[in-house]
């Protein structure tokens, strides 16, 4: 994870984020109520 973290810009890392929180929101929640 190191490594990809290395080779991932904030802005890139920023991008990706936004969209695994636009498409795994939900999903994460529903995982978290268990």
């Amino acid at each position: 994870m190191d490594q990809f973290q290395q080779k991932t810009s904030p802005f890139e890392s920023a991008e990706v984020l936004a969209v695994f929180t636009d498409n795994g929101l939900q999903e994460f929640s529903e995982m978290r109520r268990g």
